[in-house]
């Protein structure tokens, strides 16, 4: 997420060579004139959601930009955010001292990009955050830890409410696009593997799910990390199960600095697909007391922005 520098050898610098060259052409053809006619042109970078602007004019007293989200400018070279992906009309309106004005339009197109989506993007400083959807998303449920990411068995709808654990649906877990992450665990209880909890957390536990055989998890006293981070990695990795390793191709990787949806010994997290509107993940659950530190299955979950 590091910005671009634009350097003198730049494609946008060398663009608006091309355009003061083109300026100059004008001029040249128009020496004889008392009066320059005002030109503009523009050019632009785009960075996610941040947009860089180059403008261009000849005879102009003042310029005005439109960016096409509602938001305009008067500066020369303005830098803006937009609020989200999508195509822009931007347009540049350069005037003279005698009221004569030029219009200069482009199309900017802001892409659908994963940091975007994941938290707001630039134009979102406080973060996008997002809690357990309470209604089943098709591939919710539970599974094998493999890179196929199939299921034993689906969940149904509220079911965390259903064992007694409802409160899990308050938490929530922010990203923010500078790359810090953080929880907020409304009532200072938080979903956590009940294998985990009955081994290091039993002074905390406070609920344990009404079907620990198929839900096992338990609502225990957790104070959130204070300066967490997270990362995706894409490609190709490992993750050591209970079982041994298991490799996964071609997947995301979410590296968090501390839990989303429940916490564990350990937080393996695949970003199995992502949306404006919705996030599935599959995390690791530990549930062999022989081997706690080491997740033996994946928690399908589906979570939405608040």
């Amino acid at each position: 997420m590091v910005g671009q520098t634009i350097t003198k050898n730049s494609p946008m610098k060398a663009l608006r060579y091309l355009s003061l060259a083109l300026v100059a052409l004008v001029t040249m053809a128009c020496e004889d004139d008392d009066t320059l006619p005002v030109l503009a042109d523009f050019q632009f970078l785009v960075e996610e959601a941040q947009v860089t602007f180059n403008g261009t004019t000849q005879s102009a007293s003042s310029v005005v930009w439109d960016f096409g989200d509602g938001n305009s400018s008067n500066e020369e070279d303005p830098v803006h955010i937009y609020a989200g992906a999508g195509t822009y009309t931007v347009t540049m309106t350069a005037t003279d001292a005698n009221g004569a004005t030029f219009v200069e339009t482009k199309e900017v197109v802001v892409p659908e990009s994963l940091s975007i989506l994941l938290t707001g993007g630039q134009a979102y400083p406080n973060g996008k955050t997002w809690r357990i959807k309470q209604t089943s998303t098709a591939g919710d449920g539970a599974g094998p830890i493999s890179n196929d990411l199939n299921l034993f068995i689906a969940s149904p709808d509220y079911i965390l409410l259903g064992v007694g654990l409802g409160g899990g649906y308050e938490d929530e877990f922010t990203f923010k696009y500078d790359g810090s992450y953080s929880v907020n665990n409304i009532d200072g209880q938080s979903l956590m593997g009940l294998v985990y909890a009955m081994i290091e957390k039993q002074a905390d536990i406070r609920a344990v799910s009404a079907d620990p055989q198929n839900v096992p998890l338990a609502d225990v006293v957790y104070t959130p990390v204070t300066d967490a981070t997270w990362e995706v990695v894409e490609g190709d990795f490992t993750i050591q199960s209970a079982l041994g390793p298991v490799p996964f191709v071609d997947k995301q990787q979410l590296i968090l600095g501390d839990y989303i949806g429940f916490a564990d010994k350990a937080y393996n997290v695949v970003l199995k697909s992502i949306s404006e509107d919705s996030m599935s993940i599959a995390i690791g659950l530990h549930t062999e007391a022989a081997a706690y530190t080491l997740p033996t299955l994946f928690l399908h979950l589906t979570l939405e922005p608040k």
